[in-house]
This record gives structure tokens, C-alpha cells and sequence, in this order.
């Protein structure tokens, strides 16, 4: 009986051999490029730095919309600023009228 076991296992150690090892490789190894884990950036609890106190994008959006706020302000506070001297002109012209009568 351990004749015919130590064939089998020799067969079967023969096709294990064979079909482990392909030819070519199915698909292609990328190595690990140390340089990328060398650059990437390293935590320090200790650091004093704050998370969100520097701009780490330029605030494009941020920069556009102030501009136009800015500017929507300065023309509400013109026509404002024209209509209160309107108003102060009409007022003497009203007081200018009811006096010579």
C-alpha cells in the first residue's frame, strides 16, 4: 500500500511542479518606487501646525466672489448716497415754494 501512496505523491508533486511555474507571467510586477514613500509627508503629533489655518489652493472662488461683493456694495451705497441727496434738494425746493406764498 505505501508503494502505490508514494506514486501518487510523486505524481502528484510532478504536476505541481509543472503547473506552478507559467511560462510567461500573466500579468507585469510594478516595483515599490521608495523615492514616492520617501517624499510622502510624515506625521508628527508634536507639529504645531493647525489643521485648515494655510490655504493649501489658491481661493480663486473666494478672491471672484469678495470682488463682486465688493462691488454690488459700492453701487448700493452710490444709489444710496444719490438718493439722499435727492431727497435733501426736494425738501428745499418744497420749503423754497410753500415760502413764497
Amino acid at each position: 500500500m505505501s508503494s502505490s501512496f508514494d506514486s501518487l505523491s510523486e505524481q502528484l508533486d510532478a504536476t505541481i511542479s509543472t503547473s506552478a511555474t507559467p511560462a510567461t507571467p500573466a500579468t507585469p510586477t510594478i516595483p515599490i518606487q521608495p523615492t514616492l514613500i520617501e517624499d510622502a509627508p510624515k506625521f508628527d503629533p508634536n507639529s504645531t501646525a493647525i489643521a485648515g489655518t494655510k490655504f493649501v489652493v489658491k481661493p480663486t472662488g473666494m478672491i471672484v466672489l469678495c470682488a463682486l461683493l465688493a462691488f454690488a456694495m459700492s453701487v448700493v451705497g452710490y444709489a444710496t448716497y444719490q438718493r439722499r441727496k435727492y431727497r435733501i434738494q426736494y425738501n428745499r425746493r418744497i420749503k423754497r415754494s410753500l415760502r413764497k406764498v
